[in-house]
């Protein structure tokens, strides 16, 4: 299972960091877990993943795209890392 939250400013404000720190703490009750987050100037994103399928799901590149999967693609990739392989490719 994954767990994402996020929040936009849509007027392109900056957001808080108190206001982000609770978004990611809203997403698990345990502070053992960890989260990958995601902060843009007007944008945050946490996600959650307690490892049930091969691979993070998440990606980002050098120009602040992201990605993040829920699921599992099945796209038919055999790799060792196939789950991460197909976002790529998605």
């Amino acid at each position: 299972m994954t767990l994402i939250a996020g929040i936009v400013n849509r007027n392109n404000q900056p957001l808080t960091d108190s206001v982000c720190a609770s978004l990611a703490r809203s997403l698990s009750r345990n502070p053992a877990d960890k989260f990958d987050e995601w902060q843009y100037p007007n944008a945050y994103f946490a996600k959650l993943d307690i490892g049930a399928f091969n691979g993070p799901g998440a990606f980002a590149d050098e120009h602040g795209t992201s990605s993040w999967l829920t699921g599992e693609p099945l796209l038919n990739n055999q790799s060792a890392d196939h789950r991460q392989d197909e976002l790529q490719i998605l």
